[in-house]
């Protein structure tokens, strides 16, 4: 089998700890959680288990990469203790990083060998005694994730079977024991082997089970990382919600939103509150909701909340659940990162989690559980209620479920038997299902199947489920993900003077995935303005730049190389890349030892130098480096930022039985005058492809959301230093930094429950609902309707079916014919560097020793990295 591998923006990390061999790293530099998959080879040795439907599913095996727990020691002391066992002898190639409870290290094969250990199971066990657990870990299909696989399975049995005794005998014949049963549709059980087995045995047992006449199908459980789609951009603050309705504030082009002030007004505003969600429930499963918010109007289980507490009153499964459920803390004492909610036991608040600074990233406190009120707000925020803001179903209800959280990291490998409990808990009483998360493909098909049930309307198979909408089915909506590319614009300050220009592109150590990720490992650039003002859009050719190779002078494997098979950069003119017609292109077929470079010489005043770029270079499989210098130094390099490409839909969005939502931006930022933002577009980093629906708008590089934050104790909700409101409450109850496709996914989900309550018929189905979004999106993008080659002139890779029009998807639910009245120009603005919160006159903060072939450095999160302005002000950017 070929051998694969796997590389992330960690790489440089991990190359000063291989080549100075100083064991501990200085703690500026030490990931504690980083989310970003671990740099390795992946091999394949046949791990694989059947999906439900038959498919294979395959996972690799990372090359010396090891899963490890302690029994007994304190979680503040686990990584000196690694350091101590494992880095003081330059064992570690990397400074540990967490997934679910287990720390991942990856050893030194050389350094193993020279004291005589093998770099394996055997050897970690010699170095430290006391370890626990030591088990590989693991990659999808894709090449993506840090996935540890439990000792645990997921088995469904065959229907019309005496399920006591098929159970018992199940159980019985594969040495099982059982865990409890799932509150999903059909007889459905966790469980856990008696014996502990092999990784290959586990694979083996979930195939033999699926095998089994007895059983319909099962699946092992794994360890693994959710990552949350959100963008908290540090932005400018923007009063009011341009993407409800865009008259061109903050400088956005007129109408880039999802016309919502037409859809309330339809019939002349008689039937504002069929049209903006009456009667209908959202489910937003996230983190914690703030069931008290000002502005939000939250379910209630009457049963619950009459009935006696500690008692399942309804006989639904749920103790207490009166306002939604809380899937994190559901158990005795589950522990999590920060330690029990102070609450014993079962604890059924969706509430969010109450110690909101007991994170640690090298040094400083990190809030969380904050996402869940801001993706509550853009749904179904309270409106006509004379105070902050407005949901796109302002007289919906808010049914908070809390499955997400950073608070929880998986401690027990359980979460997709919760994610799989919390869709159907939320089929049974919402209308609409909101998702703004995703999932490593592969480690849990169970959610394919109770997402199938509960759009399809079939939860039917007892009184725990029961589907809120029987055969209509509650549609399910899912953000795309947020780790896309696309066109983004750079601004940088110069001097006056005549100044060295140049683009360089630097291809990672990884040849054999040249043909299998061509398309992710290039890099575009177009309309090169300088200070004074000429601008090179390259439709006529190269100009007076020049493209040539050299050689990485920095890596000593080299010696000897010669440049015959250096790609320069060429002149393109693909449509669905190329920005003004043509544009340059570099691909990704360079060798490591040479770099790709771009170069001009210019005379002018002092001002700016700005350029568009679209870099695709997929860090999670080859460290590939572009970077842009002026004068010889680096000014801005794609290699130090933590920009993670993986540009197709995420899972579970990509699933044909779920809503894939990706954003749109507030105009294309095209020039520096608000008579040149001519084009909405996809936001650069939302991901896209085939299984696209539809796009929604949210945070781009000039505007982000406003919606509504968590507040009432210190350091809670994202917004700690902004004034948006007229009152106290108001200056912290809400935030205008939300954005990614966590703001798009509740958005479209806040027009389907207004579409859900403006039908009148009662009979308007989740199948129904995904195609009038389809036929009822505007047709969005610089290049119009060419952009929609896909099921017959509709669809675009880019773009899904369109931007969602709130208005048009109501008219068509009942048939109306109200015509859009609303005519704007846009307002004056100016484009000003500052403004941009994505590249605002970036710099690598710690550049010092970084070779190109080895990899970048970035700090500890995947989504979120520090940037040094060329004021020497530092802030926090997340992706």
């Amino acid at each position: 089998m070929k051998n694969h591998y796997i590389q992330t923006s960690l790489a440089c990390i991990f190359w000063v700890i291989w080549s100075t061999a100083l064991g501990a790293l200085e703690p500026a530099t030490q990931p504690t959680l980083a989310s970003r998959a671990v740099a390795a080879e992946l091999v394949d040795q046949g791990d694989f288990y059947l999906h439900p439907d038959g498919r294979k599913i395959r996972f690799y095996r990372k090359k010396d990469v090891y899963a490890i727990r302690y029994a007994d020691v304190h979680r503040d002391q686990i990584e000196s203790r690694i350091q101590a066992k494992f880095g003081a002898k330059a064992l570690l190639v990397s400074a540990p990083k967490t997934v679910s409870g287990h720390y991942l290290i990856q050893l030194d094969r050389a350094a193993m060998a020279r004291i005589g250990l093998p770099a394996n199971r055997t050897g970690i066990r010699s170095l430290d005694p006391s370890l626990r657990d030591i088990e590989p870990v693991f990659a999808n299909a894709h090449g993506q994730g840090d996935v540890v696989m439990s000792n645990g399975f997921i088995v469904r049995f065959t229907s019309g079977l005496d399920a006591e005794a098929a159970l018992n005998t199940v159980v019985q014949r594969y040495s099982l024991m059982l865990d409890k049963r799932l509150r999903i549709p059909g007889t459905t059980y966790s469980m856990h082997s008696r014996v502990q087995l092999s990784v290959a045995e586990r694979f083996g047992l979930a195939r033999a089970l699926t095998a089994d006449p007895l059983v319909a199908w099962a699946q092992p459980t794994f360890y693994t990382q959710v990552s949350r789609h959100a963008y908290e951009p540090d932005d400018t603050l923007f009063p009011t919600q341009w993407h409800l309705r865009n008259t061109g504030q903050g400088g956005a082009r007129c109408d880039t939103d999802c016309d919502a002030n037409n859809a309330w007004g339809i019939n002349g505003g008689m039937l504002v509150a069929e049209a903006s969600g009456l009667g209908s429930v959202i489910a937003i499963i996230d983190d914690g909701v703030q069931l008290d918010h000002e502005d939000l109007s939250i379910w209630q289980n009457e049963v619950e909340a009459s009935g006696t507490p500690g008692v399942d009153d309804d006989g639904n499964g749920y103790i207490d659940d009166v306002n939604g459920y809380d899937f994190v803390d559901d158990g005795a004492g589950v522990s999590n990162i920060c330690g029990d909610d102070g609450i014993a036991g079962v604890d059924a608040d969706p509430s969010p989690q109450i110690d909101t600074a007991c994170v640690d990233l090298n040094g400083d406190d990190v809030v969380q559980d904050n996402h869940g009120t801001a993706v509550a707000g853009i749904a179904a925020a309270i409106g006509d209620n004379a105070m902050g803001v407005a949901g796109a179903a302002f007289s919906a209800k808010i049914l908070p479920i809390r499955l997400v959280s950073d608070f929880d990291a998986d401690p027990n490998g359980d979460f997709c038997q919760r994610a799989a409990e919390a869709i159907a808990y939320a089929g049974r009483y919402a209308d609409v299902i909101n998702n703004s998360w995703g999932l490593v493909q592969g480690t849990c098909p169970t959610l394919d199947v109770v997402i199938n049930d509960v759009v399809s309307g079939a939860l039917m198979d007892d009184m725990v489920n029961v589907s809120k909408r029987p055969s209509l089915g509650s549609p399910v909506i899912f953000s795309a993900g947020n780790n896309g590319s696309g066109w983004i614009k750079v601004t940088v300050p110069v001097s006056s003077g005549k100044h060295a220009y140049e683009w360089r592109f630097q291809r990672a150590a990884f040849p054999e995935f040249y043909n299998d990720f061509a398309e992710q490992d290039s890099v575009w650039l177009d309309d090169v303005t300088f200070p004074n003002g000429a601008t090179e859009s390259f439709n006529s050719g190269i100009g007076d730049f020049t493209a040539s190779c050299a050689l990485n002078s920095c890596d000593g494997d080299c010696t000897g190389e010669t440049l015959s098979s250096c790609p320069t950069w060429q002149l393109e003119s693909d449509p669905d890349y190329a920005r003004s017609g043509q544009s340059l292109r570099i691909d990704g077929e360079s060798s490591y030892c040479s770099y790709s470079y771009l170069h001009t010489q210019r005379d002018g005043p002092a001002g700016d130098i700005s350029f568009w770029v679209w870099v695709s270079t997929d860090l999670q499989v080859g460290s590939d480096k572009f970077e842009f210098l002026i004068d010889g130094e680096e000014v801005l390099s794609f290699g130090d930022l933590a920009q993670l490409i993986d540009n197709d839909v995420s899972y579970p969005a990509n699933l044909s039985t779920t809503i894939a939502v990706g954003a749109s931006d507030a105009g294309d930022l095209s020039g520096q005058t608000a008579a040149s933002l001519v084009a909405e577009e996809r936001v650069y980093y939302s991901q896209f492809g085939a299984t696209l629906d539809v796009l929604a708008p949210s945070s781009n590089q000039h505007l982000g959301i406003v919606t509504t934050d968590r507040y009432g104790v210190a350091g809670e909700g994202y917004n700690t230093d902004q004034n948006i409101g007229g009152s106290a409450v108001a200056d912290v109850a809400y935030t205008a930094s939300f954005g990614g496709t966590s703001a798009s996914a509740p958005l479209v989900s806040g027009v389907v429950a207004a579409m859900i309550g403006f039908d009148n018929t009662g009979g308007l189905t989740a199948t129904q609902i995904r195609h009038i979004l389809r036929a009822t999106a505007d047709k969005i993008g610089r290049r119009g309707p060419a952009a929609y080659p896909l099921d017959g002139g509709n669809q675009s890779l880019f773009y899904g079916y369109g931007r969602v029009n709130m208005f048009a998807a109501l008219r068509s639910v009942r048939g109306l014919s109200d015509a859009d009245a609303f005519v704007c120009s846009p307002s004056s603005f100016s484009y000003q560097p500052t403004q941009d919160p994505v590249l605002n006159f970036l710099q690598p903060i710690a550049s010092e020793g970084f070779c190109p072939a080895a990899g970048p450095l970035v700090p500890d999160d995947g989504l979120c990295f520090p940037v040094k302005t060329t004021t020497g002000t530092v802030g926090m950017v997340c992706l």
